[in-house]
């Protein structure tokens, strides 16, 4: 299996960066995208997503 790895780029570039959970349940999955670069995005189960902090970045 070939892996699917990208160049390494420019930290200061903007881009446009979305996260979303899609679908509910055992099925839920987190998507990051940078929908300003075409097929950059990865997703994963939301079961394996890290918590982010106490809830004091709302």
């Amino acid at each position: 299996m070939v892996p699917n790895t990208a160049a390494a780029s420019d930290p200061a570039a903007e881009g446009d960066v979305m996260v979303s959970v899609d679908g509910d349940g055992a099925a839920a999955r987190v998507i990051i995208a940078d929908i300003s670069q075409d097929g950059a995005w990865i997703s994963f189960p939301l079961a394996e997503a890290a918590p982010i902090g106490n809830g004091d970045w709302q």
